[in-house]
């Protein structure tokens, strides 16, 4: 395999931001000159993870992961150095130079997994196609005329049409696929022994891709009535290349909208995310009409911290906009509602109300204590005094928990005039509820950051921590750092000195994020390194201060340098042995 370019892996380094980079994989906000996220190589409820423009790196205070935009990709995504380094060139449009490396540029695949991505693949093309012939036509009058879909919409979803003279087995064969890699996706169904049939026969067929754009499953919906006693919606099942929990329908085509107008939109299945793509709503998923997962929470928030649930309303789909939002809420993501009617789901409701009110949905969501306020409601009488009660009690439940005075004070005033109770007895009742829910028990206590990473060092120790830094930041200190010392007591310290003054006898000017290549091969030096660098700024560091640091080192190696000869001459036996110990003794004291 050839080796990357010194000189390009120089250009790539330079021209990838770091901000840049890391806001294309989890939601950064801005506080002061950094940004902060919640790191996402550990699990915690407050960003503990910065990231620096000024010197083009990142650390989190809490598992100590750091480094430059090369490092956060690597970890993140999972890929070699050389891989890192392709990808950030594709990203900013750099020029790859020739040579092998090219086919690193994702993550290789196993030859069966391969195999069964490659398979779905022809199979979308071929029922894409048969969507556009004679074959296809019943399906394209049903998506164009009966469901009002665009060519554009078609064109977006990919969508397809499995006829009903079950092409699959043969075409499988024309193309060399093997037919137990379709049934293992379900795409073909028969026994061993018996001749094979289409799994998604007579149903206009969507793909399902993964994050990366894989067709990974399919999901298909009966057009015909004579279908009737069918399931109207069929699933490819569960395979070593789909796990509905850990997919999100649509978001390889909708995360860069999503990034951009910073909310997603969250609906239960395909044909809800066809209808917001119909009415260019654009940021939209579903959950493939599965219980929402924590998996899917996580994917959600590598690109927005805001999500508009957007389920059915039913009495199902409010349950599960509750589900939902319980599981996006534990990932710090601040959810909101695009409330439907009774019964609605967003296809009935854009064909009943217009594609411009279900913008409107989208763009005017409630809260969720709003959707909490009014869902509760569902299924009780309330004009029947034990289901007024529990109704009250569910909503000041999750008043208790709210942290915003006016909010609070807002819905206790819309609570005592439908009531018609009285301000002060909701107010009572409130206190009694938030006094129950902070019991000492009952409240876990964390210890913050910065006492958490907070490490005790010796004053020679923090000597030897300002004069790395120092190292990083001028040849000029590195100089005198060799001709003064040129010795940390720190191994692991000592170590990266060594790697920087390597770097500067190549490079006389060098930033940060440069340095942290030296230590790719080094990672827990380059954990270290970039703790350091993160934790004090230029303005920290002058000449004065830098020879200061220098003599404390120094006196710390004198001093073990005389307890070592006061030890020998303890020992000592001769006259001349106990007066040379003694002279080297003075002799250092002089310095």
């Amino acid at each position: 395999m050839a080796k990357l370019p010194e000189l390009f892996i120089d250009e790539v380094r330079h021209k990838a931001d770091i901000v840049e980079v890391i806001a294309d994989y989890i939601p950064l906000e801005k506080r002061g000159r950094n940004y902060f996220a919640c790191c996402p190589f550990h699990q915690e409820d407050s960003p503990s993870m910065s990231v620096s423009p000024d010197k083009q790196i990142f650390h989190c205070f809490g598992c100590h992961e750091g480094g430059n935009a090369f490092s956060f990709v690597m970890k993140y995504l999972h890929l070699s150095f050389v891989e890192s380094v392709l990808l950030l060139a594709q990203k900013y449009g750099l020029d790859i130079p020739a040579g092998d490396y090219q086919q690193q540029q994702k993550a290789p695949v196993a030859p069966h997994m391969q195999a069964l991505f490659d398979t779905n693949d022809w199979v979308s093309k071929l029922y894409q196609q048969v969507l556009t012939s004679p074959q296809g036509e019943q399906a394209r009058q049903y998506l164009l005329e009966q469901r009002q879909l665009s060519e554009a919409t078609l064109q977006a979803v990919e969508v397809g049409f499995a006829p009903r003279e079950h092409l699959l087995p043969a075409f499988l064969a024309s193309r060399e696929l093997a037919i137990t890699d379709a049934m293992q996706l379900g795409l073909v169904h028969g026994q061993e022994t018996q001749s094979k049939y289409d799994a998604f026969f007579g149903r206009i067929v969507f793909p399902i891709w993964d994050v990366d754009g894989r067709v990974v499953g399919f999901s298909g919906r009966i057009i015909d009535a004579a279908d009737h006693e069918k399931p109207k919606y069929y699933n490819s099942p569960e395979s070593p290349i789909f796990q509905k929990g850990k997919v999100l329908y649509f978001l390889n085509k909708a995360k860069d909208a999503a990034r951009r107008q910073k909310f997603l939109v969250l609906t239960e299945g395909v044909m809800d995310v066809v209808a917001f793509v119909n009415a260019n709503v654009l940021g939209t998923v579903a959950s493939l009409g599965t219980a929402f997962t924590m998996e899917q929470a996580k994917l959600i928030k590598r690109y927005v911290n805001t999500a508009i649930i957007c389920y059915d309303g039913d009495l199902a789909g409010r349950k599960a906009t509750l589900t939902a939002a319980k599981l996006l809420e534990q990932q710090r993501i601040e959810v909101k509602v695009a409330y439907l009617p009774d019964g609605l789901d967003p296809d009935d409701y854009a064909k009943q109300f217009g594609e411009q009110a279900l913008q409107t949905l989208i763009q005017e969501p409630i809260s969720l204590l709003e959707f909490k306020y009014r869902s509760f409601r569902t299924g009780l009488q309330l004009n029947n005094y034990e289901d007024r009660k529990e109704y009250l009690v569910r909503v000041l439940q999750e008043l208790a928990n709210n942290s915003d005075p006016i909010e609070v004070e807002l819905y206790l005033q819309r609570l005592a005039a439908e009531f018609e109770i009285t301000f002060v007895t909701l107010q009572q009742q409130l206190a009694a509820l938030q006094t129950h829910q902070a019991s000492p028990s009952r409240i876990p206590v964390a210890m913050p950051i910065q006492q958490q990473t907070h490490k005790r060092y010796r004053k020679e120790e923090i000597a030897e921590r300002h004069i790395l830094f120092a190292l990083a930041t001028s040849i000029e200190y590195a100089k005198r750092y060799q001709q003064e010392l040129n010795f940390l007591y720190d191994d692991q310290l000592r170590a990266i000195a060594y790697y920087i003054l390597s770097a500067y006898r190549e490079h006389e000017q060098l930033e940060i994020r440069d340095l942290i290549e030296y230590l790719r091969d080094e990672p827990e030096l380059a954990k270290i390194f970039s703790e350091i660098m993160y934790g004090y700024d230029q303005e920290m560091i002058n000449l004065a201060y830098f020879t200061d640091c220098i003599a404390t080192v120094k006196n710390r190696v004198n001093d073990d340098q005389i307890k070592e000869l006061e030890a020998k001459l303890k020992l000592a036996t001769s006259e001349d042995e106990k007066l040379g110990y003694f002279l080297e003794i003075m002799k250092i004291k002089q310095k």
